[in-house]
């Protein structure tokens, strides 16, 4: 048997390959525009910290996916009110705030502090007591702990066999990675305007779910993997939107003038009265193991 996966043919014995899988999203990653690398690190920092303000603005758009997601961290009986857990990738807390409900306790790791701020902002505003907040790099981070459940949602960090091997090293249950499972409107438009400023493809194939997917499968897990969708609109002020794609896009090219009169084009072209309205339609994969 022959798989015919992204242009290339793999044989059926790699399929059980580790290394190989290792390998090919290795690959995936080194050829994607959004890849996090040593000589781009910092500048992604500055985006997440700058971008912690504008993530609680959004999050009202996304609070149906976030619900329906723990949701399904409960009827699969993944969590329940005496667990500890770890999430990487915390962010300012879209998931930590409302799973710090249904759990004893969360460490929220993020090596943004400019989101772990505005997190401790908003566990204090909400008088929630049961959250520990640790700016630290996932690759940095050690603990002596074992965590009930270990989540990584939307987190660049888990780019890896290693990453997954240390998310459930640290689990004594299960560990459960998030992602999306294909591109919403919000990167449909990311994607346009890269072509108008670049004439180039913008490229993330390293964040398709076969790579860890096959990766867990190959080491003898048996992931299991659900798909969940939601809808929603997402109003943003003209201004905001124009500087956070500005911030966005310095960091894989020079942003000038010329480059900045194209991203305020775009972006007027579709605002009414200061405001761009987005209709979003996401769709996500939750995989657990």
């Amino acid at each position: 048997m022959v798989l015919n996966m992204m242009d290339q043919e793999i044989n059926s014995s790699l399929l059980m390959n580790t290394k190989f899988w290792d390998n090919q999203w290795e690959k995936a990653m080194e050829v994607s525009t959004a890849n996090i690398r040593d000589d781009n690190y910092e500048k992604w920092l500055n985006f997440w910290n700058f971008m912690s303000d504008i993530y609680e603005e959004i999050e009202k758009t996304s609070s149906e996916l976030i619900l329906k997601t723990i949701n399904i961290f409960k009827s699969e009986e993944l969590i329940n009110r005496k667990h500890r857990i770890l999430e990487i990738g915390c962010g300012i807390g879209n998931f930590t705030v409302p799973i710090s409900y249904e759990v004893k306790h969360v460490t929220a790791l993020d090596y943004s502090a400019g989101m772990t701020k505005k997190l401790k902002e908003r566990t204090e505003a909400f008088r929630i007591g049961n959250i520990e907040i640790i700016t630290e790099k996932w690759e940095n981070f050690y603990s002596e702990d074992r965590y009930d459940f270990v989540l990584a949602a939307f987190c660049p960090a888990i780019k890896n066999a290693e990453s997954l091997i240390r998310m459930k090293k640290y689990s004594k249950g299960y560990a459960c990675l998030v992602t999306t499972s294909r591109y919403d409107n919000l990167f449909r438009l990311r994607d346009e305007l890269w072509k108008r400023l670049t004439n180039s493809d913008f490229k993330s194939e390293g964040y398709h779910i076969i790579y860890p997917f096959a990766i867990l499968y190959s080491l003898g897990h048996r992931p299991q993997l659900k798909k969940i969708s939601a809808k929603g609109i997402i109003i943003r002020e003209l201004d905001s939107l124009i500087m956070q794609y500005c911030q966005y896009f310095s960091i894989f090219l020079p942003i000038k003038e010329a480059q900045k009169s194209i991203i305020t084009q775009f972006f007027e072209e579709k605002a009414h009265k200061g405001k761009v309205k987005i209709q979003n339609e996401a769709e996500i994969y939750i995989m657990w193991w």
